[in-house]
């Protein structure tokens, strides 16, 4: 590791209204010797560091650079757990707690909607052209979902062919709706594997907080419904849940 060096007093780094004349820097690394960033000193006093405190500065920055990475590794491990490893949309787990900050937060009067939505037909994909293919047409999928949202919505895979979306506030019944329609058109394009067009095609439920439920689960099972209203009017379309009854707003 480099050593800390004394800086010159005329550094314009350290000469400006602070009064700094003093400077001396040692880099934070992770184990595998990646800088991470530097830990610095200053003063006043131009001076220079005597060699034990040299010593001193490149342990603390080795004690530094460790506690970085061991954070980082722990969000990096945090976000692993919440991404779908095939298609980078988030997993079941983080739409659940996205889902759950959204509907905390109409507590304070601020709605969000969801839309459940799976493929239709999917399987006869996998039967017939592989998985290879079944996997390409779930990723075509996950970036067409990702290019028809607003900035803020969020995006998961569910699992197997079944997708959410999260439209936080501020959105109503029409701007649930423009959304699902958006995905849908998304979809219309047939996607094209090793030359071989298979056709998209999605079913979308949709529901809205609070109107529909005040409770992850009670939203999840308005849309799941809705999803199968959509299949039953003959798919590739979107559906409220006709059984769904709007729960009176809050006072």
């Amino acid at each position: 590791m480099p050593r800390p060096t004394a800086a010159s007093p005329t550094t314009p780094i350290i000469t400006g209204p602070i009064g700094l004349r003093f400077y001396a820097g040692a880099l934070l690394r992770c184990p595998e010797g990646h800088a991470l960033g530097t830990l610095c000193v200053g003063d006043t006093v131009l001076r220079r560091l005597e060699e034990a405190e040299r010593r001193q500065l490149l342990e603390l920055a080795d004690g530094v650079g460790g506690v970085l990475d061991l954070h980082r590794t722990a969000l990096r491990l945090h976000r692993a757990a919440r991404t779908d490893h095939l298609t980078g949309l988030a997993n079941r787990a983080g739409f659940g707690e996205a889902l759950e900050r959204a509907v905390a937060a109409a507590a304070g009067g601020q709605g969000c909607a969801v839309l459940y939505m799976d493929l239709d037909r999917f399987k006869p994909v996998n039967n017939l052209h592989g998985h290879a293919a079944g996997d390409a047409l779930l990723q075509e999928v996950a970036r067409r979902i990702g290019a028809s949202l607003r900035e803020g919505d969020l995006a998961a895979r569910l699992g197997g062919d079944e997708f959410a979306v999260l439209l936080p506030a501020p959105i109503d019944r029409a701007g649930a709706e423009a959304a699902a329609g958006r995905l849908l058109d998304a979809l219309a394009p047939p996607f094209v594997f090793r030359g071989v067009p298979l056709p998209l095609c999605g079913s979308i439920g949709v529901a809205l907080c609070p109107e529909h439920g005040r409770e992850v689960d009670a939203l999840l099972r308005v849309a799941d419904r809705g999803l199968y209203s959509a299949k039953a009017a003959g798919r590739g379309c979107w559906r409220w849940d006709p059984a769904a009854l709007p729960v009176p707003a809050l006072p």
